[in-house]
């Protein structure tokens, strides 16, 4: 039987979003806007999905789409990976 790709999003867990975000710092900071606006452009080379970089307004990540197959132990083989890293748009027209 031949193999059909199987196109996927590899979604980030709320639990990365979590590591990456801002939610740890309100506990500790007293002023969370100055956080946040801190935050833009901040780059981690070794996030768990690679790396990865904070938008500088919307503060959501900048990250690589990646397209993989689904294999019958229930992992996926990543068949491509975009050249660079894609803008976050997490409000696209049409969404609203």
């Amino acid at each position: 039987m031949a193999q059909v790709p199987l196109l996927v999003t590899l979604h980030r867990t709320p639990i990365l979003a979590l590591g990456c975000g801002k939610q740890p710092w309100k506990k500790q900071v007293a002023d969370v806007s100055k956080v946040s606006a801190a935050c833009g452009g901040i780059e981690f080379k070794d996030a768990p999905e690679g790396y990865v970089r904070i938008h500088n307004t919307n503060r959501h990540l900048w990250s690589k789409a990646r397209i993989g197959m689904g294999q019958k132990d229930g992992q996926f083989k990543i068949v491509a990976v975009s050249p660079e890293l894609i803008e976050p748009d997490p409000f696209p027209k049409g969404y609203q």
